[in-house]
């Protein structure tokens, strides 16, 4: 179980930051055809 730090727990932007990193991080990018989806996991 991953649990960030406080800082990154209480501004929507900040864990949304927080996740594009991880992402960032792991090579997983999305192509240029990606759609926008208001419910795509992250």
């Amino acid at each position: 179980v991953f649990s960030p730090d406080l800082e990154f727990c209480t501004d929507n932007a900040a864990m949304v930051g927080q996740a594009a990193i991880f992402q960032y991080e792991a090579g997983d990018f999305a192509s240029q055809l990606v759609s926008p989806d208001p419910r795509l996991k992250l």
